[in-house]
């Protein structure tokens, strides 16, 4: 249970901070920021989140529509 939640928490966190390089430098190691949040998981959040932009979801990250959509494009690619 509590390694269920713990990939929950690293989500949120990943996607609340729009922490997006840190996520890819640590990426494959154990003692990473981020060791639980798979890439699959990672681009299916990010394509939701896309879907919904015009639900006024991607409010709370703060960031200009043209610098979300370029972070998602090279987020998409890597």
């Amino acid at each position: 249970l509590m390694h269920c939640f713990m990939e929950l928490r690293q989500i949120l966190d990943l996607l609340t901070s729009w922490d997006w390089s840190t996520y890819f430098h640590d990426f494959g190691k154990d003692d990473g920021k981020y060791p639980m949040v798979s890439p699959q998981v990672a681009l299916q959040l990010l394509e939701r989140l896309r879907g919904a932009e015009g639900k006024n979801v991607l409010v709370a990250l703060k960031r200009s529509e043209r610098d979300r959509k370029k972070l998602w494009d090279t987020v998409h690619k890597q």
